[in-house]
């Protein structure tokens, strides 16, 4: 089924991409790769917004787009944009956005996604520089000291309300890299584990809990987190650099490395706490 759906979605000729906009057309392939439970859903997507848009290319871009394909595109793209967070699909975002604003038609909903991308990706300033120019009722974001956008990072937060970018280094020996979400229950419960119970003391020295970037500013839930266990803090992405080949799309998912490199990816504390004890002794 899921196979013959995505076939269809990808080979659609110019005149069936008209008959539905394409962020309808997208968000219908995703309900039913989630359905299925396919493994290359975020691929897919991208698959089916490429497919769409070599169909409407002129030359020019965004440029050339009706303005209900102009909008549709914009809604694709976030959506995109919102499980892949990375430079490239900002750019398209970014591009739609400008041409909705010379167009005239670009809403405080349109804004204020737009606001959400460049929060995930981490362009603050460009993101408080959209706050001021759209009027929208956002807070301020906090500046980057020592930003490095190129390099995989994390970021800390001082005492003066700023940011601080710090350089990720992967640790000697055996560790694991949790990806963990403050909003996500298997997350939390997990991290209560390895953090409280007895029989995973052993662990505690080689994981760190990392959350992906997200579009929300500030992360509900983190500094909660960081006040009360500050030995193991949620760490938050500075950017997509270097993250990018870790990213998961559900939490938690637990990275094992060995001086650097991954050995392995564990879905769910089910699955990641027996494999995990298995490897007490290497520990």
């Amino acid at each position: 089924m899921i196979g013959r759906m995505l076939l269809w979605c990808l080979l659609l000729p110019t005149s069936t991409w008209a008959a539905t906009p394409v962020d309808a057309q997208l968000r219908e392939m995703d309900r039913e790769m989630l359905a299925a439970g396919a493994s290359d859903r975020v691929e897919k997507l991208v698959d089916g917004y490429s497919s769409w848009e070599s169909s409407r290319s002129s030359g020019d871009g965004c440029g050339s787009l009706s303005n209900l394909d102009l909008e549709a595109a914009f809604r694709a793209s976030f959506y995109i944009s919102m499980y892949v967070g990375d430079e490239k699909w900002l750019g398209k975002v970014r591009c739609i956005h400008a041409e909705l604003g010379r167009r005239g038609i670009a809403t405080e909903t349109t804004h204020r996604k737009m606001h959400a991308v460049l929060v995930q990706v981490r362009h603050f300033a460009e993101a408080n520089a959209l706050r001021e120019m759209a009027s929208l009722r956002v807070d301020e974001l906090p500046e980057i000291e020592r930003n490095a956008p190129g390099q995989q990072g994390v970021l800390h937060p001082l005492a003066s309300g700023k940011l601080e970018w710090r350089g990720w280094t992967y640790r000697e020996g055996l560790e694991v890299v949790a990806y963990v979400s403050p909003a996500c229950a298997p997350s939390r419960r997990a991290m209560h584990v390895i953090m409280n119970e007895p029989e995973w003391t052993w662990i505690r020295s080689s994981v760190r809990f990392v959350v992906r970037r997200s579009p929300a500013w500030p992360q509900p839930g983190v500094s909660e987190w960081n006040r009360s266990n500050p030995s193991h803090p949620m760490l938050l992405q500075a950017g997509p650099a270097g993250w990018k080949e870790l990213d998961v799309h559900e939490t938690p998912v637990f990275h094992v490395f060995r001086n650097g490199q991954r050995l392995r990816t564990l879905t769910g504390w089910a699955e990641a706490s027996a494999h995990l004890m298995s490897l007490k002794e290497s520990f």
